[in-house]
C-alpha cells in the first residue's frame, strides 16, 4: 500500500511538473518589434521583417545589459543601444532612420505604464505572437522616454 502511495504521488508530481516547463518555453525570450518611418531599412538576417516592422526574438538576460539594435539605409548606419528591462516585449514605433548612435532608456516608462495586446499592429501570419503583451513605446515623445544621440 505504501509503495502504490509512492507511485501515485510522483506520478502526480511529474505531471505537474511538464507544464511548468511548458509554461517557461513559451516565454524564454524577449521580443523586440522596431517600427520604421522610412522605407528601405534594412537589417542583419536574425530579425523577421514585416512590412516595416523589425521583430527580434532575444535571449532574456539575468543580468539587465543595455542591448545595441543596428540598422542600416544605403551605406548609413544606426545603432540604437536600449536599456531595457529584460523579460518585457517592447514595440518601438515611428523611427526615423538617422545616422549615428542612440541611446534610448526606458525603464521609467516600463514602471509607469501597463502592456498590451498588439495582435492588431503585428502581423497576423506570425500567430505565435498573438498571445503576448507588449509595451508600446513612440521613438519621439521624448517626455518618457531618454533618447540621447551621441
Amino acid at each position: 500500500m505504501k509503495k502504490v502511495i509512492i507511485c501515485l504521488f510522483i506520478i502526480c508530481f511529474a505531471q505537474s511538473c511538464k507544464s511548468q516547463n511548458i509554461k517557461k518555453s513559451l516565454n524564454e525570450k524577449d521580443v523586440r518589434v522596431f517600427k520604421f518611418i522610412d522605407k528601405n531599412v534594412f537589417v542583419n538576417s536574425e530579425y523577421i521583417h514585416d512590412g516595416g516592422k523589425f521583430i527580434l526574438n532575444q535571449e532574456k538576460n539575468i543580468i539587465p545589459l543595455p542591448k545595441v539594435y543596428t540598422f542600416y539605409k544605403k551605406k548609413d548606419t544606426m545603432e540604437i543601444k536600449c536599456f531595457c528591462n529584460y523579460e518585457n516585449n517592447i514595440y518601438i514605433d515611428s523611427i526615423k532612420f538617422s545616422k549615428g548612435k542612440f541611446e534610448i532608456n526606458i525603464i521609467k516608462f516600463l514602471r509607469k505604464s501597463t502592456p498590451q495586446k498588439l495582435d492588431k499592429v503585428l502581423i497576423s501570419g506570425l500567430n505565435k505572437y498573438k498571445d503576448l503583451y507588449f509595451y508600446q513605446i513612440n521613438f519621439n515623445d521624448t517626455t518618457n522616454i531618454y533618447v540621447k544621440k551621441n
